[in-house]
């Protein structure tokens, strides 16, 4: 009589494969994809500009930039304000069909917020006319875009609107990036994601931070925004001067810093600042201060630089 086959042995259960990240954080990104993401995953399409800055510059066989399509597609504010960060030239220039991204955001209704950005990267677009002889306030009157119709009609309007926008949503969009690349992280640690260039600064948003220019002066403000260029926006910001062992913060208020001006940065720690052993005094004390140290040094103060000499 024949023996029975043995039972098979039990075969363990293959281990659950790891989330696979967005083609964003492990491939080079290409114009396709990008236009792609603007039409349906904008969060998507702010990974790959900030992966890859130069895709907003790639034109495609019709002439039109990636601004062309977040105003065809209605893009969001994040997706038009990093676009225009990295190519503001994006706004006066016609496709094939002689269409600007202001003709395509008015007519395609999209949102005011991102019709505004566009018209205060380029105002004379407005009444720039399209192909067919149309103008932005043509089309979105032909397709009954009510709102972009009010406020293509007033300039001021579009001007504020720019202005309190750009102030933020560069901001909000590193934001996002950072978010995401950390949730690739947790899910899957062999991803070794990171954030590209200035977008690290991220983790500083909201919190506050000496700056030193290279004219020699120390600014301290809370991170409001930034850009891939390093360009910082700060708020409730002071300018430090110290004097031997005594200090005083002259509010400048918002401040705008352009990043070939910044030597260096870094966020403050409140208990150690607290302990520097400096004295503050009042604005006219370190006014006296500042004159009676330029008069007993007038070739400046004489560095000492031992500390970086070997004995």
């Amino acid at each position: 009589m024949a023996q029975p086959a043995p039972a098979p042995e039990p075969q363990p259960e293959p281990a659950p494969a790891a989330m696979r990240p967005p083609p964003s954080l492990t491939n080079t990104p290409t114009m396709p994809q990008l236009v792609k993401a603007i039409q349906a995953d904008w969060y998507e399409a702010v990974r790959l500009l900030q992966n890859l800055p130069a895709l907003a510059q790639q034109m495609d066989e019709y002439g039109s930039f990636a601004l062309h399509f977040a105003a065809m597609h209605r893009a969001s504010p994040e997706v038009v304000t990093l676009l225009l960060r990295l190519n503001p030239g994006a706004a006066k220039l016609f496709n094939k069909s002689k269409y600007l991204p202001i003709h395509y955001a008015a007519g395609n209704g999209a949102p005011p917020e991102c019709v505004a950005l566009i018209w205060h990267a380029h105002p004379a677009g407005a009444e720039q006319r399209n192909g067919k002889g149309e103008n932005a306030l043509e089309l979105a009157t032909q397709q009954n875009r009510t709102e972009n119709m009010a406020l293509l009609q007033d300039p001021e309007r579009m001007k504020t609107m720019a202005a309190e926008l750009e102030s933020h949503t560069i901001g909000r969009a590193n934001q996002l990036t950072y978010t995401v690349v950390n949730e690739m992280n947790d899910v899957s640690p062999q991803v070794n994601a990171f954030l590209p260039g200035t977008s690290s600064l991220v983790e500083q948003l909201g919190a506050k931070i000496l700056v030193c220019l290279r004219d020699g002066k120390t600014l301290i403000g809370e991170l409001q925004s930034f850009d891939q260029f390093g360009n910082l926006v700060l708020s409730r910001t002071v300018e430090r001067i110290i004097v031997d062992k005594v200090y005083a913060d002259k509010s400048v208020g918002t401040y705008i810093l352009r990043g070939e001006n910044v030597v260096l940065l870094g966020e403050i720690d409140p208990d150690k600042e607290a302990a520097g052993g400096l004295k503050r005094v009042s604005d006219a004390e370190i006014d006296k201060a500042v004159a009676a140290h330029k008069e007993a040094n007038p070739l400046g103060s004489k560095l000492d630089w031992s500390f970086l000499i070997d004995d």
